[in-house]
């Protein structure tokens, strides 16, 4: 190996000198240096509203440096920690980039998915009147006990995972051929329900709720509907004859 840059001649073990007046070994320059390699891991899955933990402490350096992270989520959100956690609101399929960097600049980028699946809306039944409250698929309390033609309160909370569910269709069942249904974009404020029920009896009310992707949930209760209590006086010529109908005055 000859370098005639100068007459400062240098020679390689294998190699003559180039000058003999000098014979001064040439340096050995290190390797150059080359861009870290990015491994994101993935695809990543999860409920919508559930964290996901990202992993890129896979990726390495063959210099063995120490590596900056630049996660981007693919819904606006980023991260520079090398085992990053996210949540999505919504359910969809999330384009995930990393890109890593070692202290020269020399950097690296790769892609992987994150994967969020659609969560049926946690709904409840509850009652004003009676303070009962139904979470389960089916309850044997009472919301209500109310009097023939009173009117029925129910409300129906929805506890979504994220605000990317809405708008939520719904629809009140009351038992007895009447339905209630409408639509609501605010997750906030429960649904509430009222209506006047004439029949006595024991009503089974039916709530379904269904979110934007067609995740639905459908909770039951029942409202007791009792008679309208009389009192009759019935006796002949006294002019304080009542019809005592209770709440609804004397007649």
């Amino acid at each position: 190996v000859f370098d005639l840059s100068s007459t400062a001649a240098c020679f390689t073990p294998s190699g003559p000198a180039s000058y003999e007046e000098t014979r001064e070994p040439c340096p050995i320059l290190p390797p150059p240096n080359t861009a870290p390699v990015a491994d994101a891991a993935g695809p990543y899955e999860a409920d919508e509203g559930s964290l996901i933990h990202f992993d890129g402490t896979t990726s390495w350096d063959a210099e063995g440096d120490p590596l900056t992270y630049a996660w981007s989520f693919g819904d606006g959100a980023t991260s520079t920690d090398g085992f990053a956690s996210h949540s999505y609101p919504d359910n969809g399929e999330y384009p995930v980039l990393l890109s890593v960097t070692d202290p020269h600049g020399l950097a690296s980028e790769t892609a992987t998915t994150a994967i969020v699946r659609n969560v049926n809306p946690a709904i409840s039944l509850a009652s004003p009147e009676s303070g009962a409250q139904i979470t389960a698929f089916r309850a044997s309390a009472p919301l209500a006990t109310i009097v023939s033609a009173e009117t029925a309160t129910i409300t129906a909370p929805i506890p979504h995972p994220g605000p990317g569910g809405g708008p939520w269709r719904w629809s009140v069942d009351w038992g007895n051929g009447l339905v209630d249904a409408g639509t609501t974009e605010d997750q906030s404020a429960p649904i509430v329900v009222e209506r006047r029920l004439l029949a006595p009896g024991t009503h089974t009310v039916t709530l379904v709720v269904e979110d934007k992707d067609g995740g639905r949930s459908t909770v039951f209760g029942t409202v007791v509907v009792n008679r309208v209590s009389l009192d009759i006086d019935v006796k002949p010529g006294n002019e304080d004859n009542t019809l005592n109908l209770g709440s609804y005055g004397k007649f």
